[in-house]
């Protein structure tokens, strides 16, 4: 009973991720981590997925984030731009903020030759009281 529980939880998470591959095109968690099951796991209360993408289009990023949620939890969302320095350390670029599942934002007028990531921060809420914060880094991709 156990074994199949967790063949459900796996498949349900597979699906999902699958759906935010679609929806976003190319989907990276922090760690490599699976999201509410598999090995080295992090488990959320009110989250069952968290996904972010980075393009660049022109001279611009797009910057997309998603989560869903599980019935009855709420969500604020933070997207954060941010780009590489000499050092390797990222600073941010610009931020956005919004209510609800999904955010995509532009940053425009990049620079010739940096890289460029997003960073997805969710607060989720269940009846107004906060319950966890669930962040998610894009890969990067280089302005050239």
């Amino acid at each position: 009973m156990k074994k199949k529980k967790c063949l459900i939880v796996y498949m349900t998470t597979l699906f999902l991720l699958l759906f935010a591959f679609t929806f976003l095109q190319k989907v990276v968690a922090t760690s490599d981590l699976h999201v509410n099951g598999g090995d080295n796991s992090v488990y959320f209360i009110g989250t069952q997925l968290a996904a972010v993408d980075c393009r660049i289009s022109g001279s611009s990023a797009i910057c997309s984030g998603m989560v869903s949620l599980y019935q009855g939890y709420s969500c604020h969302l933070t997207l954060i731009c941010e780009k590489q320095n000499s050092s390797g350390f990222w600073s941010e670029v610009d931020r956005w903020t919004g209510n609800g599942l999904t955010i995509e934002r532009t940053h425009f007028n990049l620079t010739y030759g940096e890289t460029y990531r997003a960073k997805l921060i969710a607060k989720v809420y269940q009846d107004s009281n906060f319950i966890e914060t669930v962040t998610v880094i894009s890969n990067s991709r280089n302005y050239q």
